[in-house]
């Protein structure tokens, strides 16, 4: 009897370890630590998980980070109906404060215009847009949006003049023609290289990724207006510069004469990784006000 006994008692302590390994813990987890693991998700597959229990049905519609992206769908078609669904479904529900949109190809007004109109009406502090092969304009009410903190723009054309007062980062990449900022300060850029410049005057910034690389058309003009560029960023308190805008930079003449626009300044450069970079000495100085030291300068 003492041995069957032994049995059954292990046989049902087995059956209840066995049961444990198929607890749902996750779904134990308080809703704000779900939503927060959500955001890391794609909205495609945030969205899938309404089907889980009935309790995961909403949510998605509670993430902080919205991330839509056409490479997630085979079918551009496919991809807009689902960004106008979930749009729509957010539009007096949202808690995002991070909007991502990527999109493949070339984007039709609609879905540009729902996009914007999401991010201006929802106070988005940060934003992120990949508008496409063929670089639409920005429509002006995303231009005029006081609530942005932080904006990255990739495959944007700029036809009108914008400035933003909360503004701390600036990141724009494969831009055409020219930008305009509405503050007294402004600058001029065109897709490859700068073409005219005054002083920026955007408050609030306090990084700037800068990406330059001037023609060898224009090369004098543009060394001027690269100058009058980094001029207007007296305000900012980190910088990325990549390879190619210190190699501009050490083709200026007499540029450890120019009087450093930098403050107070922490600096990052960006570098292909099968070359190696040394920093010009006169590109040191002119950064960081002529004594550049370790704690001022980050290579990678």
């Amino acid at each position: 009897m003492k041995s069957k006994w032994t049995c059954r008692a292990g046989l049902q302590l087995e059956l209840l370890n066995l049961r444990s390994q198929h607890v749902d813990r996750l779904s134990n987890l308080p809703n704000h630590i779900i939503q927060h693991i959500l955001s890391f998700l794609d909205a495609k597959y945030a969205v899938q998980t309404s089907v889980l229990a009935k309790g995961w049905r909403n949510l998605w519609t509670s993430v902080h980070v919205l991330h839509l992206n056409s490479n997630s769908f085979r079918r551009l078609g496919r991809f807009k109906k689902f960004v106008v669904a979930v749009l729509n479904k957010l539009n007096h529900n949202s808690t995002a404060g991070t909007f991502i949109f990527s999109y493949r190809g070339r984007i039709d007004d609609y879905l540009k215009k729902r996009v914007i109109y999401f991010a201006t009406v929802h106070g988005i502090d940060h934003l992120v847009l990949d508008m496409g092969c063929k670089r639409p304009p920005v429509s002006q009410e995303l231009l005029s949006c006081q609530t942005l903190k932080t904006i990255k723009l990739k495959n944007a054309t700029f036809t009108t003049s914008f400035g933003f007062s909360k503004l701390t980062t600036l990141h724009l990449k494969h831009y055409s023609r020219f930008l305009k900022y509405q503050d007294p300060n402004c600058s001029i850029y065109r897709e490859s290289h700068v073409v005219d410049l005054s002083v920026i005057n955007l408050p609030s910034l306090q990084h700037a990724d800068v990406d330059v690389f001037l023609s060898y058309e224009e090369e004098n003009k543009d060394i001027q207006c690269l100058l009058k560029f980094f001029q207007g960023l007296y305000n900012v308190q980190s910088a990325t510069l990549s390879y190619s805008t210190i190699q501009a930079l050490n083709g200026v003449p007499g540029l450890e004469l120019q009087q450093s626009p930098f403050s107070r300044l922490s600096l990052k450069l960006t570098h292909p990784s099968d070359c190696s970079f040394p920093i010009p000495v006169k590109v040191a100085k002119y950064l960081c006000n002529g004594s550049p030291t370790p704690d001022t300068i980050l290579v990678e």
